[in-house]
């Protein structure tokens, strides 16, 4: 999550006295875990390197019917419109100066986790005022499951519409027809 990626990175932005504004809305994304952990680590590392000591970041979730939305700002030191054409080549580097820092491989793997989970990212940034990534994932639509254990017939149901993260309702059915005929 979100939240274990900033305490994972907190002695690198404790280190530069960065406050970290979080409005984080709570939700269950069925993704794969271990790679959007990959693609916040990144996201709010690159954000943390190239902002100044005393610097700001921002994260922010939204939810609505179909989609998650993740914006993490920072008021670092921005990308030219050239540098922000070519962030997500290969082995691209802006700033050589953090080039120990990492192979330029990143932004890619970012860009290609988020395009298999039939995503997108898009970034607004300008130089020496600081960069937006925003991130558009799809909810998982609502579901209706059936399966029978016995003699009786379950239904499993999930409800996006729900204050809840997801809404699960287990209806048993004794019958030995199954609910949806």
């Amino acid at each position: 999550s979100i939240r274990e990626v900033l305490i994972m990175l907190e002695n690198k932005w404790s280190v530069k006295k960065l406050s970290i504004d979080l409005e984080l809305q709570d939700f269950l994304y069925l993704g794969s875990k271990e790679m959007m952990e990959e693609v916040w680590n990144n996201l709010i590392g690159n954000a943390i390197k190239f902002s100044d000591s005393g610097g700001q970041l921002k994260i922010k979730s939204l939810k609505n019917k179909n989609t998650v939305i993740v914006i993490i700002s920072d008021n670092g030191i921005g990308m030219t419109k050239e540098t922000q054409e070519k962030i997500y080549d290969k082995f691209f580097q802006a700033d050589t100066s953090h080039s120990q820092d990492g192979a330029g491989l990143g932004l890619s793997i970012v860009k290609r986790i988020i395009a298999v989970h039939q995503g997108k990212i898009h970034i607004d940034s300008e130089l020496n005022k600081g960069t937006t990534f925003t991130i558009d994932l799809p909810m998982l639509p609502e579901f209706l499951y059936h399966f029978k254990i016995g003699n009786k017939y379950y239904s499993l149901q999930s409800s996006s519409d729900s204050p809840q993260p997801l809404l699960l309702s287990l209806t048993v059915h004794t019958s030995t027809h199954r609910p949806d005929q």
